[in-house]
């Protein structure tokens, strides 16, 4: 009856709406402006002058009804248009457009200036997208850490907890099973179908027939149904059909638990669920969802296998496997992290965004704002102190390479310093934000150096800092040397460790040859060599050549063993919070986990839960590292969880990785 009182709703609105209420254009003929729309939330947004509309996307499932309500701020109803991805339009009607969907998908919702209102004024609204077969959710408080028997598995994507950073490990928890927070609100007691909440369902997914999906933007979600038998090994992966797009999968049970997830263990920006054990019939659900800044398509497949397959080993190798160029952009942060660009747009006129990041006394920092490619903006940027004065304001302009940058400012007090970024001239668009501890703020990922082999290289703009891979075993001791090649170039060369920590820097007060000489190795492992321009002046641009050698050969290292990767991540971790990840494993499986820092400040802790939620074993600092590093064997078969956080509020950005040992 229910339902039969929506679709009677929905002809009486369509029915009473006169020719003059409703726009004479189809659903693709208007070139809005498309932003996301929250399912149960106020949105509220204006129509610029001359702005005829905006289009608002969302994603929903097959048969849910939908109801879109927007009213102006004096409380008038405007018009509304909802229709499919491909323009057929679904309803329409004046405050408020109802349908129960056909199908699942993305779906439009065009909100239309009236036309009583005059193009020339800005028009202030509201808009809500309710889902009418979901109960509203109740808004939450984030849960803090309490003392269970067991821990308690959530069938959706959640924000990661806030908990206090100790160096002890607890065994008991109430883990958070995602990468990154979904945008999505998550209802109580749906009455829905299981994969409902974990988004867009896209049919089932069979073996030998790939299957393509489209995600729109982070926040969406993928789901296919797989069938699956008791003794099933399932092997499911994603590979994107661009190189910028970086895919993620999900696999959950018939009940919704979360049983693996991964990003990168497919190769490149690949994400591979390996060897899923089945031990209970049923229909299982993968999903897929967005690492990137954006959106993309991606073929995800599916192997069976009626026993446990083997694994493609991994020989060991010196070089590792990391992105050459320039680190991709993080978007929807607003706390800015060592050497961590951050993707953000000024959207109109007279718009800002504001960044903070953590400032210590004595630290020197590096700020710069430019344009994205293709961006109009002339970005400018404002750095205030903790007590709200103005410490720094420089303009984006050709002869900074169309940086607004700050060079090497060294601050005086601790405290959360921000960054405002403008458009000047009344420009808009997307643009790059970055901080960096020292004289630089973006890291360019160049080859690995290798012995007695000179590297060209140049820094394109100040504040960029060249960073090579260099492999080397412990006790080995080495000379690394750069030389400029711009005249008036003045090189800052350092050696850092496996675990970030600073051994060695060579001084900046001259132009020259900089060298740093006799540096023993601590450890084995990838040491890293960065160049970087000193950028006080206008000489910290230009090319040099890099070269180093062995002046002392340390014994040959054990070889490591073969491996296969289980999952991989590369992470932000923020401020006193947990980030878990999640993999299959089966009893005396030996695994191999490593969290490596990026960021130089990051001190990483790792927690290992088994799939009854007791601590497997917990790791702070590896042998001569801060980077947790263990191998384990597995004491039964079924989803373990890794928790990760920063100690005593550290932050910054993390490697995680877990590979199986043959």
């Amino acid at each position: 009856m229910k339902w039969v009182c929506l679709v009677l709703l929905a002809l009486l609105l369509a029915a009473c709406s006169t020719g003059d209420e409703q726009p004479t254009l189809v659903a693709n003929d208007l070139p809005l402006v498309t932003r996301v729309l929250p399912a149960w939330i106020d949105t509220q947004d204006a129509l610029q002058a001359q702005e005829r509309g905006r289009r608002w996307q969302f994603v929903a499932g097959d048969g849910d009804g939908v109801q879109i309500t927007a009213t102006d701020a004096t409380g008038q109803p405007m018009p509304i248009v909802l229709s499919d991805a491909q323009g057929r339009i679904l309803s329409r009607g004046m405050g408020a457009a109802i349908a129960v969907l056909p199908a699942g998908g993305t779906f439009n919702a065009d909100v239309l200036r009236p036309d009583t209102i005059v193009p020339e004024l800005k028009l202030t609204y509201s808009v809500r997208l309710s889902l009418t077969n979901r109960e509203t959710p109740t808004a939450t408080v984030t849960p803090t850490r309490t003392a269970t028997a067991t821990r308690t598995a959530t069938d959706i994507r959640t924000a990661t907890r806030t908990p206090t950073a100790t160096r002890t490990g607890t065994a008991t928890r109430t883990p958070t099973n995602t990468f990154t927070p979904s945008n999505t609100p998550t209802p109580s007691n749906t009455p829905t179908a299981v994969y409902a909440p974990l988004g867009s369902f896209q049919g089932v997914l069979n073996a030998g027939m790939p299957a393509s999906g489209r995600l729109i933007a982070t926040f969406d979600r993928l789901v296919w149904a797989v069938p699956a038998q008791r003794g099933d090994f399932l092997t499911i992966e994603a590979a994107p059909d661009a190189d910028e797009f970086d895919p993620a999968l999900a696999i959950y049970d018939p009940q919704g638990g979360l049983m693996a997830m991964d990003d990168d263990a497919g190769g490149g920006r690949s994400a591979r669920l390996f060897a899923v054990e089945i031990d209970a019939s049923g229909t299982y659900y993968v999903q897929a969802y967005s690492r990137s800044s954006t959106g993309g398509t991606l073929t995800v497949r599916l192997t069976r296998d009626a026993s446990r397959p083997r694994p493609a080993l991994v020989a060991p190798t010196s070089t590792p496997p990391l992105p050459l160029g320039t680190l991709a952009a993080q978007a929807g942060l607003d706390t800015l992290v060592d050497h961590v660009p951050v993707l953000s747009d000024i959207e109109r006129r007279g718009d800002f965004q504001r960044f903070v990041f953590q400032g210590r006394t004595g630290g020197i920092y590096t700020i710069a704002a430019r344009p994205a490619d293709g961006s109009g903006i002339v970005p400018r940027v404002q750095l205030f102190n903790p007590a709200g004065e103005l410490m720094s304001d420089v303009i984006a302009s050709p002869e900074s390479g169309n940086d607004a940058l700050i060079p090497s400012l060294g601050v005086i007090e601790d405290g959360v310093y921000s960054v405002f970024v403008t458009g000047e001239f009344d420009t808009t668009g997307a643009f790059i934000v970055a901080m960096g501890l020292g004289g630089s703020y973006a890291d360019v990922l160049r080859p690995e150096l290798l012995a007695n082999r000179p590297v060209a290289g140049e820094l394109a703009r100040r504040g960029l800092r060249d960073v090579y891979p260099l492999n080397l075993n412990a006790g080995d001791v080495v000379t690394i040397q750069v030389t400029p090649r711009t005249a008036g170039l003045v090189a800052v060369l350092a050696l850092v460790a496996p675990d970030g920590t600073l051994l060695a820097q060579s001084p900046d007060a001259a132009a020259g040859t900089y060298a740093l000489s006799s540096v023993s190795a601590p450890v084995t492992g990838t040491y890293r060599v960065q160049v970087t321009g000193y950028n006080r002046t206008n000489l910290g641009a230009g090319a040099y050549e890099v070269v180093w050698l062995r002046t002392r050969l340390a014994p040959t290292a054990t070889p490591p063993l073969a491996t296969y990767l289980l999952l991989a991540a590369d992470d932000i971790l923020r401020a006193n919070q947990y980030t878990e990840y999640v993999f299959q494993g089966f009893a005396g499986q030996r695994v191999q986990v490593d969290v490596t820092a990026i960021a130089p400040d990051l001190d990483p802790v790792a927690e290992l839960f088994g799939p009854d939620g007791n601590s497997v074993i917990f790791s702070d600092d590896g042998d001569f590292s801060r980077n947790p590093s263990f191998i384990v064997q597995l004491p039964s078969s079924g989803a373990f969880t890794l928790r990760v956080n920063g100690y005593n509020g550290s932050a910054g950005a993390v490697e995680v990785t877990v590979r199986g040992l043959e």
